[in-house]
């Protein structure tokens, strides 16, 4: 018992020791990266248990290197606890570097099952739409309407809205098309049937282009443009409703790129 409250504690001290980092810390200037380590490897050793593996994932987190990045998603992406699992596919959803995009990808595709589970389902579509990164696209235009609820559908939606790249915009209007006009029964009380509100929002955001929620005219557009169009590195000016839309969803404040 003592082993454990040892551990716990380190991870708490952590987490404190590494707050006083600067926000641009990485590999080189990072003093706590080899406690986060240290406090990783331990908590999941062979006598690892729950609570001290969830506290060094959070405190690991604050570090955010690539390296830790990796640790987390070594020791924690292949756990069979669902606690543990979940908390590190948060943990890298919020530390932007390649090792956590490449961590989520693979859980992705590891994790077969986890498609049945909703909650995790979207928690894991979220934390990879979180880090915008391109290599994520085929991942969230992955048979996005198949077997899907409004929930997981709208999460790879504003994940693709949340990746600042021409492929995004491609997936989306290829999203239109696959979305249909007779979506399953479950969706027809949340919401546009054709997710029409979120492809608008996301595409948008994407674009700065204003063709509301009527598809063919973003189609006609993407097809008269995609050869020379460019996604622009900042968001574009939207209305107060979108942005709150968008706020509320990701948790974070619109115009923070």
């Amino acid at each position: 018992m003592r082993r454990v409250s040892t551990l716990w504690l380190s991870a708490v001290l952590l987490i404190g020791a590494a707050a006083l980092l600067p926000a641009w810390a990485d590999e080189k200037t990072s003093e706590g990266e080899a406690e986060a380590l240290r406090v990783l490897n331990e908590a999941f050793g062979k006598d690892g248990v729950q609570r001290d593996q969830i506290a060094a994932i959070r405190a690991a987190q604050k570090t955010n290197t690539a390296t830790v990045s990796k640790a987390i998603g070594k020791h924690a992406v292949h756990s069979k606890n669902e606690a543990v699992l979940t908390e590190a596919v948060k943990a890298l959803g919020r530390m932007p570097n390649p090792e956590s995009v490449a961590s989520l990808n693979h859980a992705y595709k590891a994790h077969a099952s986890i498609k049945r589970n909703e909650k995790f389902f979207i928690t894991l579509l979220t934390a990879i739409g979180r880090l915008g990164d391109p290599s994520s696209v085929p991942i969230l235009i992955d048979h996005p309407f198949k077997n899907s609820t409004f929930a997981t559908g709208r999460a790879r939606i504003y994940g693709l809205g949340n990746i600042r790249d021409k492929s995004a915009v491609e997936a989306l209007i290829k999203g239109t098309q696959m979305a249909g006009n007779n979506p399953p029964r479950s969706w027809r009380q949340m919401g546009d049937k054709r997710f029409l509100p979120e492809f608008e929002l996301a595409l948008t955001i994407l674009t700065g282009e204003e063709y509301r929620r009527d598809l063919d005219a973003w189609r006609l557009w993407w097809r008269k443009n995609k050869k020379t169009f460019k996604v622009s590195p900042t968001r574009p000016e939207i209305t107060e409703a979108m942005r709150k839309t968008w706020d509320e969803y990701w948790n974070e404040p619109y115009y923070d790129i």
